[in-house]
Formats: C-alpha cells, structure tokens, sequence
C-alpha cells in the first residue's frame, strides 16, 4: 500500500462522497481511503453507509460514537491505516488533477521532506495560499512583510504563483501529505487539539526534528473552505482554546505571552464594535483551557 488516505466525516456525507469520488477518478497510485465519521446525525452517517456498501475494499468505513474532533478522528483512521504515505485530507476538498500521484512522485524523490501540501484552490477556483507561518512575536506585532526584509527564507510570499515546489515553514491543515515514518516519530497529531492549530504544532514539531516541509504546485485539489464546519461563539472560542494550547506547549514565557497579548488587543479592538467579540475579549482575559474545550460537551451515541 503507497497512499492511506485519511477523511473525517462530520454531517456533511455529500462533500464526503465527492471527495472520495476524485481520489478514486484521478488517482492511479495504490491507495487506501479510510472514512471516519465522527457521530454524524443518523441521516447523514446512514447515507454513508448506504454508499460505503457499494464500494471496493479499499474504501474502509470507521463509526465513531463520538465527535472526537478533527485531530482524534484522524489518528483513529491513521490507526488503521497500511501505507507509506499518510493524506490527512479535509472532506470537503476535491482533487483537480493527479495531486496524490504527484505528491508520491515527489516524496519518493526528496527522503528528508516529511510533510508536504498541494496547490489549493477555493470553491471558484481562486489560487488560496495553502501554507502559513507559524506565530511569532515579530509577525505578529510587525507583520510578515516587514520579518520577510529580514529572513527572506522563512517568509515566502504566500500569493506567489510558484511553478516548483518550495520549502515552507508551515502547512494548511485541509490537505496534510505525511510521510509515514515522519508521522509516526512526531506521534501524529496531538489530540488534545480539538479543531484548530493541528498544522502549527505538528509544522513545528517536524522542523524541530529535522524534516523539510514542502509547498507542491504540481498537485492541485480544491477547497471549499468551511463548508464541513459552521461559525458560532463556541468555534471561535475552540480556536483560542487551541491556539493558546499550542502556545503554552510550544513557546518559552515571555514570547507566548506578547503573542498572546497581541491577540487580546486585537479582540479588544472588534468589541467596541461588536458585542460578540466583547465576549471574546473576556474569554481571552480569563485565560482558555482545554476543559472549556467542545470535545467535552459531546455525547456518545448508543
């Protein structure tokens, strides 16, 4: 087995379908897909398995009786899965081209890259930039444009039109291309993260540990952003609850903080026009704690 390709499903069964439709169309590489579906509604998870019914064996079906979240239901699915390559795949993505066999042709080529993005592009098929920088004190207060004067190298222009594949500090989290034994040495995702900041903590624990991450052009695939995820107070608050995690794991005292700091400025910024934010903004001076996390209001299914 080359390729196990892992897709969570949370209530949005169509995008799941499609999604895997495109791998099986576009892909030539051998592959395994491994759906979870992280407690969807008995409509959706029913529709699903209708369809998984009629697939090959190399369609594998999870049932998860609760909403583990995104980081969890991956390492679930990666638990079961056979290949050299790990796809950590969003569900509501399709690919546009032959991006998994180009992905594979790449890492066969570069063994020191242990994790690797396609070219994204969103639902009107706009270029979206399919990688970030990790948060520091300097882009944070500064921006990125002003740190890339000074360190071109870990700032490339994230609108560039690259025609290569480049070296990136960090990936999007949609679309995460793992070679297996990099997974598995970093321990995958971190599962305390519920929904947000996998892509920041596993980007910066693979640097840590001595692997080049890589932007590929060559591969391309569409993202319909958030089209698997609504907006509420609750999700914004995870992001904190996240981002503050990844922090407090991640950086040493006084840079976490003016980081932290820089995001409760911002916060106080939009209350004075929004009350929404206020909350936020109270949320954020109380300090987020993975207790207050979503994945602990989930219940379990029978």
């Amino acid at each position: 087995m080359k390729v196990s390709i892992v897709i969570i499903n949370f209530n949005s069964t169509i995008h799941t379908i499609k999604c895997v439709e495109s791998i099986l169309e576009k892909t030539k590489t051998e592959i395994e897909v491994i759906i979870v579906d992280n407690n969807s509604e008995d409509k959706e998870r029913n529709a699903l398995e209708l369809w998984h019914q009629k697939q090959s064996k190399n369609v594998k079906y999870i049932k998860s009786k609760l909403n583990t979240g995104f980081a969890m239901g991956n390492m679930l699915g990666a638990n079961f899965s056979y290949g050299e390559y790990i796809f950590l795949l969003n569900n509501d993505c399709l690919l546009l081209n032959s991006a998994i066999d180009n992905l594979v042709e790449f890492m066969d080529k570069n063994h020191n890259v242990g994790l690797a993005s396609p070219k994204i592009f969103d639902g009107e098929k706009n270029y979206t930039p399919s990688f970030n920088y990790p948060p520091t004190v300097a882009n944070k207060w500064l921006g990125s444009s002003v740190c890339r004067i000074f360190n071109k190298e870990a700032y490339p222009p994230r609108k560039k039109k690259y025609l290569s594949p480049v070296s990136v500090p960090m990936i999007s989290g949609s679309a995460m291309f793992f070679r297996k034994s990099c997974f598995n040495e970093l321990g995958g995702l971190d599962t305390n993260f519920f929904l947000y900041c996998e892509e920041e903590d596993v980007s910066i624990r693979a640097k840590r540990n001595g692997y080049d991450i890589y932007y590929n052009p060559a591969a391309e695939i569409i993202h319909f952003c958030g089209a698997s995820t609504q907006r509420s107070l609750d999700i914004e608050k995870e992001f904190y609850i996240s981002l503050f995690y990844m922090l407090e794991k991640n950086y040493s005292l006084l840079p976490r903080n003016l980081i932290k700091l820089r995001y409760i400025i911002k916060e106080l910024k939009k209350a004075t026009k929004n009350k929404r934010h206020m909350k936020i903004f109270l949320f954020l001076l109380k300090g987020p704690s993975l207790t207050e996390s979503m994945r602990h209001k989930m219940k379990c299914s029978r």
